[in-house]
């Protein structure tokens, strides 16, 4: 994958201050209030060298359910499975299959509104040609059919063409 690179870091990148014309200086307290941190996690996580990222990777993996994560922050890092702990990493999963639902639902909607939206312009495509077929076998004038069906010249041109019709110019 492209981000095979990034593993095992962390990256930091925050606001300061440069003072471009004037001299004025603003208390890094006005200004300090954003900070980014990027993680970059793995899938195969047990492969990380830095403990820290491995353990964020395992709490942050989509590939696995509360139970699994469980298992191996207390297996693998030593750490107590508190019933505090337990309802923590259920309601990150939780909230991790939430979005992801979201999302999932979400692309299904765009999906379903792109799909009519193409099949209504293919209907009316189809519709059109059925029009202007009609027009030509009963040797109507081009510009009669421009005008009544709004197609373009060349797309009359070639439905005639395709089925053998003659073009009536005048």
């Amino acid at each position: 994958m492209y981000y095979r690179k990034y593993l095992n870091s962390i990256n930091i990148y925050s606001v300061k201050e440069d003072s471009f014309i004037g001299e004025h200086a603003e208390p890094v307290s006005n200004y300090d209030l954003l900070t980014v941190v990027m993680i970059y996690t793995a899938d195969d996580f047990m492969g990380l060298q830095n403990d820290v990222i491995k353990m964020l990777s395992v709490l942050l993996s989509r590939n696995l359910d509360a139970k699994e994560r469980m298992n191996i922050l207390q297996d693998g890092f030593d750490i107590a499975m508190t019933e505090e702990v337990k309802q923590e990493v259920d309601e990150m999963c939780n909230l991790s299959q939430g979005v992801r639902e979201d999302g999932r639902a979400e692309g299904r909607a765009e999906g379903e509104a792109m799909g009519i939206a193409k099949g209504e312009a293919m209907g009316e495509l189809k519709e059109r040609k059925k029009i202007i077929l009609n027009m030509l076998n009963k040797k109507r004038l081009l510009s009669d059919i421009l005008d009544i069906t709004e197609a373009s010249k060349d797309d009359v041109l070639t439905i005639a063409k395709e089925h053998g019709l003659e073009v009536v110019m005048a």
